[in-house]
């Protein structure tokens, strides 16, 4: 075993600084007492150890997504990918999908791909739970890759993915407004993260807000909520699951995006392109890919991380 997995196996100490947690999580003061409703809402949220990774697997994992990110661009795969999508999908604005999600389990034998997930969540929990741990594990520090970016430098990292997208699409206007949505905010598991986010935008000078989708407005060629009073919505930060929006309650969100009329992230292009469950199918074929241009060694990481996939069709569900 790798020093990781003999950490994982044997190392019993609760590393969590409920305190440092807490600091984190409620650094916005309309956010006081989050930490301690979690603790009763969502009692298995946070992780109370440190889990370790070997770098031989993270640098698998990252070659994996480099590899993927090279193939995903090629004109041949876009093509192919889209002319299996809703017409929605043919729309590019710009903005490549902010918080890109790549599921892995890992083995013995090392990392295989289970999904790409284009409306990924966790990333501003598990920001404020890492700098929690990290202020408990300085005796561990050796251990710690030195070379990893900074945690205090995250949320500046996320800003500035958030205003390349706009900037993407909007290239040089100012971006005033971000409206984080999803179906029934409030109800979902995640929803502390969407206050994270919007204390994050607002951190930054932005007007933001947290809605549900289906109260979206669309009128006069622009998108509009009454959480921003009279301001229009900017740029969509999109958690639903609905990636083709073509659930008839989203038809505002829709016809803004189709319009160009608001920034809309991700979206479902970058949905069609990447997280199509069908795409693994295409991953997988290795003549296609070959004939597609892919090099032999991209190839052959992909022949080791994603899993053997197929259709499951009428003739042969059964198997």
């Amino acid at each position: 075993m790798n020093l990781a997995d003999t950490l994982n196996l044997g190392c019993l100490c609760r590393t969590l600084n409920a305190g440092e947690l807490r600091a984190q999580l409620e650094a916005d003061p309309r956010l006081a007492g989050l930490t301690q409703q979690l603790a009763v809402s969502h009692p298995h949220l946070f992780s109370q150890t440190a889990v370790f990774l070997d770098p031989a697997m993270r640098d698998a994992v990252a070659q994996a997504v480099a590899v993927l990110h090279r193939v995903m661009a090629l004109p041949a795969w876009q093509a192919y990918a889209l002319a299996h999508a809703a017409p929605i999908a043919q729309h590019e604005f710009g903005p490549s999908g902010v918080f890109m999600g790549y599921d892995f389990h890992l083995g013995p034998d090392g990392p295989r791909l289970i999904e790409i997930n284009t409306n990924a969540g966790g990333a501003f929990l598990n920001a404020a739970l890492a700098r929690a741990h990290r202020a408990c594990c300085e005796s561990m520090g050796s251990l710690m890759d030195a070379t990893a970016p900074g945690l205090p430098a995250l949320d500046a990292t996320f800003m500035a993915m958030s205003r390349a997208e706009w900037k993407a699409q909007r290239s040089e206007a100012p971006l005033r407004s971000v409206l984080i949505v999803d179906d029934d905010p409030e109800a979902q598991y995640l929803a502390p993260e969407f206050a994270l986010a919007r204390q994050l935008f607002e951190t930054h000078g932005l007007r933001a807000a947290v809605a549900d989708a289906r109260t979206l407005q669309w009128r006069n060629g622009q998108l509009w909520h009454p959480a921003l009073p009279g301001m229009a919505v900017d740029m969509v930060y999109n958690r639903l699951t609905d990636f083709d929006l073509s659930d008839p309650a989203h038809a505002a969100v829709r016809a803004a995006y189709e319009a160009g009329a608001t920034v809309l992230t991700p979206h479902p292009r970058v949905h069609a392109l990447q997280a199509d469950k069908r795409n693994l199918i295409t991953l997988g074929d290795d003549t296609l890919l070959d004939a597609w241009g892919v090099s032999e060694a991209d190839r052959a990481v992909l022949q080791a991380v994603v899993p053997a996939t197929q259709a499951v069709t009428p003739a042969n569900a059964d198997a």
